[in-house]
C-alpha cells in the first residue's frame, strides 16, 4: 500500500481518491473554443494553446508587420496606423480566445472580415501577392478556423 501523493493523486488502499480541487483546472478548458486542446494542442504543463489562438496571433503579427513594412517602403502613415490597429485587435483577439472569452472569437472574425473586405477588391483589380493575396488567404483561414472552433 502506497501512502502520500503522486502528482496530486492520493493513493490509499486499493483505490485512487480524487478531490474536486484537483479537477478545477478542467473548467478552464470547458469553453467550446478550447476543444482543440484535446486533439491539436500544444500543451505545456498548465497551459494549453489551441489552434485558433495560434492562427489568429500569426495573422495579427503579419498585419502589424505589413503595416510597418508599408511605412518603411512607401512612407505610408496610413499603413502603419491601420496595420497597428487591426493587427493589435487580432492579437487582442488571440489573447481573449486563449483566456476562454468568446468575445475574442467574435472580434477576430469581425476584424478578419474587415481586412478581407479591404484587400479583396484590390486583389481582384490588380493581382498582387504582397500584401493583397496574403491578407485575403490568411483572413479566410482565420475566419474559417474561428468559425469552426466557435460552432463545434
Amino acid at each position: 500500500m502506497l501512502g502520500g501523493a503522486i502528482r496530486g493523486w492520493h493513493l490509499g488502499g486499493d483505490s485512487l481518491q480524487f478531490s474536486a480541487r484537483q479537477f478545477a483546472w478542467m473548467d478552464l478548458y470547458s469553453n467550446p473554443l478550447n476543444h482543440f486542446c484535446q486533439n491539436l494542442a500544444i500543451e505545456n504543463k498548465e497551459t494549453c494553446v489551441d489552434f485558433p489562438v495560434i492562427v489568429t496571433a500569426i495573422f495579427g503579427a503579419f498585419v502589424v508587420f505589413g503595416g510597418v513594412m508599408g511605412y518603411v517602403k512607401a512612407a505610408s502613415k496610413a499603413s502603419l496606423i491601420a496595420g497597428s490597429i487591426t493587427g493589435g485587435l487580432l492579437l487582442l483577439s488571440a489573447f481573449l480566445i486563449a483566456r476562454g472569452i468568446t468575445a475574442g472569437a467574435v472580434l477576430g472574425i469581425v476584424v478578419s472580415l474587415l481586412l478581407i473586405g479591404q484587400f479583396g477588391p484590390s486583389l481582384l483589380k490588380k493581382f498582387k501577392i504582397m500584401p493583397n493575396l496574403l491578407v485575403v488567404v490568411l483572413g479566410i483561414i482565420t475566419v474559417g478556423t474561428l468559425l469552426f472552433s466557435f460552432f463545434k
